[in-house]
């Protein structure tokens, strides 16, 4: 099971208040780095998991990231 890195971009949130004027500039998608296992590669979207319990196959911490959204995927090596 390979270790990744993917590049995406998502959504971002904020409950604070907000000027007209900046929210052009200094608001909109955000830019991530995400790092874990690499769980599948469907279709749609790429599942990660951030803990990988070996013996058992357990995964903890999972995540779908919208294929739509990724940037680049580097697989990075084991030590």
């Amino acid at each position: 099971m390979d270790i990744v890195r993917i590049k995406s971009f998502d959504m971002s949130y904020n409950t604070g208040t907000w000027v007209r004027k900046d929210i052009q500039s200094n608001f909109g998608l955000i830019d991530l780095d995400i790092v874990g296992w690499l769980v599948e590669d469907r279709e749609d979207c790429v599942v990660v998991a951030g803990e990988y319990q070996p013996e058992d196959e357990q995964f903890r911490h999972l995540q779908a990231i919208p294929k739509v959204c990724i940037k680049e995927i580097i697989k990075l090596e084991e030590k």
